[in-house]
């Protein structure tokens, strides 16, 4: 026998060698598999990339036939149109978005009624199409079916959940295609992939054989890239009548929600006023502060709101409105419970549209979500558990919000009103971005969203272009009910729309006047230039417009008041001011001006160097910033760093001071008696240890040893822990009475020589001489105040 076949004898009754010959084997063997697996993957994909993703299953339903001649031909003859995964078509599992749910269902035993309704039109439908899980996201992102590739930007995302619908309509492969929308998943969508999104009425389109999201917001919507089969489309769906007298039109920009964009406000708002100019049956545009008339006019809002919020500003308003939207849709659903503090703590509009979503969506799938434990994507799965968890709290006051945002909207609309709001404020993110899951992301798109979701109105997200090389929309919202009169508007605005859109595209990009001037400032400037030509009349008219969109600018009102007293009134000059006084006290931060009377009070030795009237300069300079009260004064309670000298020397203790949820009250109480101030701070803090609080307060004791070798007076440091509450110090015997502190109480000089005119004129000679003494304090050098002092202390002499 040879000595290579004793080897192999050898070897062969070795058991080890055949156990690893064996693994070797069986691991190639899987390799292979898994090899030939892989590249079957990649070619399904591949091919799967040839409809851009957009389809979860092809098929073909037929339209019913056409009428004999000589009827006239189905209007939607010769259109094909997909449906999102959440429809039901006969012997095809409704598969919402999730294998799970595909799976734990049986196939539909009828055909949705407003995909029913298409057919019978002439239409014919290709497939359905990929949306997010549950229709439970805004990203268009899909764990089980891949995420539809945005034909605009490959990169980004297409945006959901109806995310199928709109990437199959931008990509050319259907002529329309059908989503639903809850809280902006057809208008979020279209705006991404740069198409037209239609949100009808709330019930007025058949929601029959459609899987609920929540009942209260749900609606069938659709997409087109052709503004006269979205015409024709939406005719079919809403049931209208072909022939309806033309209406005027009244444009109502919303001028606080521009700025939500991250796009130039200007070029929108041109883009809409260039494309009416040469169109009949236009009213002048208007422009409104959204925000604060939603404030106004939906009380219950307020249930939403946390104390700390600026409803002022109206973007408060809005976060509310929204998280009740998102509310109500999970416990019909289970939503997810979307943080709120980017413009302020808490926002009534996007709370009421949270809370509505969550409750209505865990209503309608709990025991489903509870039994079957689906395997749904990170995003996804947290906003579903966060939505089981909902309770019933506060439930009747969500839909009594619903109500009043509704009859808020009638008013302001009327019949013929349309809302023109920004469709999102955000380009579309980029692919698996963590940026997706911010709260900032969803707290400025859903402030938008809510408006229509929540009153149930019709909107449309019209394309304009691109910015940045990222598409652009603006949207019209209408009346509930006023679905014909948006969509005719639609057709009639769309080509000019488009043409002023690719002018501001081709043309040098200017800047903003003023960086983003929004239209109050824009109104206030046409007033000043009014005044300037002696229009008195026109420039009241400006700045009353002005007035009407944003009422918390003094200048406004000392504007108006200027041009009052030119026209003689007096009265409604005097009126204007104090308003100015009141606003500037609360408002405004301290003048260049005043400043330097500050910092030369603070720092000169003031208590010998200084008459007795400049010895409280620096106090009743900062007093008059924030008003007095019984005892002394305190200010409004405000948060971050001031701009004084005397707060310079807390700075570094400033950044730990304000890494938690505190509040920094300053307090100037005194006992008139003793001539005795007591200066300080009163700040409230949350999570924060003890040795961080000494330290700040070491830093503030330092600031206070400075000002007291500045004033001369009795230092008494305190610290005092209690109920929450810290309080610092320092006793400081001025020998000044609280009242000259108390005689104090604006910054605005024009107001106060404004208003001591108006006041003269009417006879009031005493007030008058005050308010001229009050400008000599913030202005001593001023000739006028000083003339008009002197000129009217003779006339009571």
């Amino acid at each position: 026998m040879s000595k290579a076949v004793k080897v192999i004898q050898a070897n062969a009754s070795n058991p080890k060698l055949l156990i690893a010959l064996g693994i070797g084997l069986a691991a190639g063997v899987v390799i292979l598999t898994e090899t030939r697996r892989r590249r079957r993957r990649r070619a399904n994909a591949a091919a799967q990339r040839k409809d851009f993703g957009a389809f979860v299953v092809r098929f073909e339903l037929l339209p019913f036939p056409q009428p004999p001649p000589p009827a006239a031909r189905l209007p939607l003859s010769s259109l094909t149109f997909a449906i999102k995964d959440i429809f039901d078509v006969k012997d095809y599992v409704t598969g919402f978005g999730s294998r799970d749910w595909e799976r734990t269902h049986e196939v539909s035993e009828k055909t949705a009624v407003a995909v029913t309704a298409l057919l019978k039109n002439g239409a014919t439908c290709v497939g359905k199409t990929v949306m997010d899980e549950l229709a439970f996201g805004i990203t268009g992102e899909n764990r089980h079916y891949g995420t539809p590739t945005n034909p605009q930007m490959p990169s980004c995302i297409p945006g959901g959940s109806s995310s199928g619908s709109a990437v199959a309509v931008a990509a050319g492969l259907v002529d329309f295609a059908l989503g639903t929308d809850t809280i902006g998943c057809v208008r979020i969508p279209a705006s991404f992939c740069g198409i037209l999104g239609f949100r009808p009425s709330h019930g007025a389109v058949s929601m029959i054989g459609v899987l609920r999201n929540s009942q209260s917001l749900d609606t069938v919507g659709c997409f087109a890239r052709d503004p006269s089969i979205l015409h024709r489309v939406g005719h079919v769906l809403l049931k209208l009548n072909s022939v309806e007298p033309r209406r005027a039109r009244r444009l109502i920009f919303a001028d606080d929600l521009f700025q939500f964009s991250k796009v130039p406000p200007q070029k929108i708002l041109n883009v809409v006023n260039k494309a009416i100019e040469n169109l009949s049956g236009y009213k002048p545009p208007k422009h409104t502060n959204f925000g604060q008339y939603v404030g106004s006019n939906v009380p219950s809002l307020k249930q939403f709101q946390e104390p700390s919020s600026n409803l002022q500003n109206g973007t408060s308003t809005l976060k509310a409105l929204s998280s009740v939207m998102v509310s109500l849709q999970r416990l019909i659903k289970m939503s997810w419970m979307y943080l709120c503090d980017v413009y302020c703590k808490e926002a009534n509009a996007k709370v009421a549209l949270f809370l509505l979503h969550r409750y209505e969506f865990k209503t309608n799938h709990e025991e489903w979500v509870n039994s079957v434990k689906p395997k749904l994507g990170p995003d996804v799965s947290d906003r579903v558990l966060a939505a089981i968890n909902t309770t019933h709290k506060n439930m009747k006051i969500l839909y009594k919000v619903r109500t009043e945002m509704r009859v808020a909207l009638q008013n302001l609309l009327k019949d013929d009103g349309i809302l023109v709001i920004p469709t999102v404020a955000d380009s579309p993110l980029k692919l698996n971005t963590k940026k997706g899951l911010s709260a900032e992301f969803h707290d400025r798109i859903f402030a938008l969203s809510s408006i229509a979701s929540i009153s149930g109105c019709c909107q449309v997200s019209i394309p304009l272009g691109k910015h940045n090389d990222c598409p652009i929309s603006v949207s019209f919202i209408t009346f509930h009910g006023a679905d014909k009169f948006l969509l005719d508007t639609v057709l009639d605005m769309y080509s000019s729309l488009q043409e002023q859109a690719s002018i501001a595209s081709n043309s040098v990009h200017l800047p903003d006047t003023n960086g983003n001037m929004d239209a109050s400032e824009l109104l206030k400037e046409k007033g000043n230039a009014a005044f300037k030509g002696m229009q008195w009349n026109k420039a009241v008219k400006y700045y009353t417009e002005a007035i009407n969109l944003n009422s918390t600018i003094a200048t406004y009102f000392c504007n108006r008041a200027a041009a009052y007293l030119e026209l003689g009134c007096f009265q409604q000059a005097e009126e204007d001011c104090s308003k100015a006084i009141l606003l500037d006290r609360k408002q405004c931060g301290l003048g260049v001006r005043e400043v330097v009377y500050f910092n030369k009070a603070l720092l000169g030795k003031w208590l010998r160097h200084f008459a007795m009237e400049e010895q409280a300069l620096w106090r009743t300079v900062v007093a008059s910033k924030y008003g007095c009260e019984w005892v002394g004064w305190s200010s409004k309670e405000v948060w971050g760093g001031h701009g004084f000298s005397l707060w310079k020397f807390i700075r570094f203790g400033w950044e730990l001071f304000s890494r938690s949820d505190r509040k920094l009250k300053i307090v100037f109480a005194g006992v008139p008696q003793l001539g005795i101030m007591v200066f300080g701070f009163v700040f409230i803090w949350s999570a924060v240890g003890y040795a961080e609080c000494g330290t700040f307060v070491g830093v503030l004791e330092a600031a206070f040893l400075l000002l007291n070798r500045v004033v001369d007076g009795d230092f008494i440091p305190g610290f005092q822990v209690g109920d929450g509450f810290g309080v610092f110090g320092l006793n400081v015997d001025l020998g000044v009475p609280v009242e000259e502190v108390e005689g104090i109480s604006v910054l605005n000089v024009k107001a106060y020589l404004r208003r001591g005119t108006a006041r003269e004129s009417l006879l009031h000679y005493k007030e008058s001489a005050e308010d001229f003494k009050h400008a000599l304090v913030l202005e001593p050098q001023n000739k006028v105040a000083s003339r008009a002092e002197k000129r009217l202390r003779k006339l009571m002499s």
